[in-house]
């Protein structure tokens, strides 16, 4: 059964809120989402629980972020400097866990997909959006 917008509207409200909450009840809000990139290329899947790759990396929002867009998008971004995930890039997800804290909190969502090779010469930007459908 599909949501209805007025359903959809509060959960993309409480998914970025800045409400209370710890550990893997943390919001995905502009001091508890994290933006991670790794190096592993497996397939998607509904099961998946983290960022798959040898290395990971995991980043807090830039200040604004994340927010909701229209019909619902919700926008999330990061900035890696030149000496920051210098590696492949072959998969992002978002979590609401810290950097120091890999694999503990709860990934909202993994994305596959090659953005290619990031060298110490480069800062890259990352901004990932969620749609959130009726």
């Amino acid at each position: 059964m599909p949501l209805v917008r007025v359903g959809r509207d509060w959960l993309a409200e409480r998914i970025v809120s800045t409400g209370v909450g710890t550990g893997v009840d943390k919001p995905y809000g502009s001091t508890g989402a994290f933006l991670w990139v790794g190096t592993g290329s497996a397939a998607h899947s509904g099961a998946d629980n983290w960022i798959t790759g040898t290395t990971v990396s995991g980043s807090t929002m830039e200040s604004g972020y994340p927010i909701i867009r229209a019909c619902n998008i919700l926008e999330f971004r990061i900035l890696k400097s030149t000496n920051d995930a210098v590696w492949s890039w072959r998969n992002w997800g978002v979590s609401n866990a810290t950097v120091s804290a890999t694999g503990s909190g709860r990934l909202l969502q993994r994305m596959v997909e090659d953005l290619g090779d990031k060298t110490c010469s480069q800062a890259w930007q990352l901004t990932a959006c969620i749609t959130i459908t009726t």
